[in-house]
C-alpha cells in the first residue's frame, strides 16, 4: 500500500474508474485504471488531461515463486516523470489558492484499492515544492516485486488515444525473461 499524509490528491469515486484487468500471468497479476477528464478532476482537482497528462493507476501483485522487476519505461518510453506532470499541472500552485488547498487528502491509490475511513490532514498552504512531493510520492516507483509482493501507484503519460494499447512488461529477474500484460483500450475510451 502507498501510505501518504498531508496530498492534495484524493480518491475518486470507485464507479467512475475505468479498470482493465486484472491480467493474470505466472501468479502475477496487473491492472491498469484510466481516468477520464471527470475523473483527474476529482482526484487531483484539475483536468490533468487538459493539460496533457494521462494519469493510470497501475497495481502489480506477484502471487509467483520468481522476482520480478518494473520500469515505468517498460509501460511507456515517453511516460512523463511525476515532477514534471506536477509542473505542468500546476504552473503556479499558488496562483491556484483557496481551489487547492480544499483539496489535500490522503493517499488516492490507498483510497481506491482499499477504502476506508481515515483521520483529515488539516490544509496547509501548497508551493511548488509540496505539489512536486505528492505527485512523486504518489508514483509508481520502479523496482522489484518479490514473492508475495505487490506494487502500486500513479503512472502519467500522455493523453491516451481511442485506440491505444497499452503493455506493462516485467523482468523475470533471475532468467531476465519479459512477462507482458497487455491491455487494449479502443472499448474504453
Amino acid at each position: 500500500m502507498i501510505g501518504c499524509s498531508g496530498l492534495f490528491i484524493r480518491s475518486a469515486p470507485r464507479s467512475h474508474l475505468i479498470t482493465q484487468g486484472p491480467v493474470k500471468q505466472d501468479g502475477v497479476s496487473v491492472s491498469i485504471q484510466v481516468l477520464d477528464p471527470d475523473e483527474t478532476k476529482d482526484v487531483f482537482d484539475i483536468d490533468l488531461i487538459g493539460k496533457g497528462i494521462q494519469p493510470l493507476l497501475i497495481k502489480i501483485k506477484n502471487d509467483g515463486t520468481a522476482t520480478y522487476r518494473f520500469s515505468k519505461s517498460d509501460v511507456d518510453a515517453h511516460y512523463i516523470p511525476a515532477a514534471t506532470a506536477s509542473t505542468s499541472a500546476y504552473e503556479n500552485p499558488v496562483a491556484v489558492g483557496r481551489q487547492v488547498i480544499h483539496r489535500i487528502f490522503s493517499s488516492a491509490p490507498e483510497l481506491i484499492f482499499t477504502p476506508r475511513t481515515r483521520a483529515k490532514t488539516p490544509p496547509r498552504p501548497i508551493f511548488n515544492e509540496t505539489v512536486r512531493q505528492a505527485f512523486m510520492r504518489e508514483e509508481i516507483p520502479d523496482r522489484e516485486i518479490g514473492p508475495t509482493g505487490s506494487l502500486e501507484g500513479f503512472l502519467y503519460v500522455q493523453p491516451l488515444q481511442p485506440d491505444s494499447h497499452l503493455a506493462v512488461k516485467l523482468i523475470n529477474n533471475q532468467t531476465q525473461q519479459p512477462l507482458l500484460f497487455e491491455f487494449p483500450l479502443a472499448e474504453v475510451m
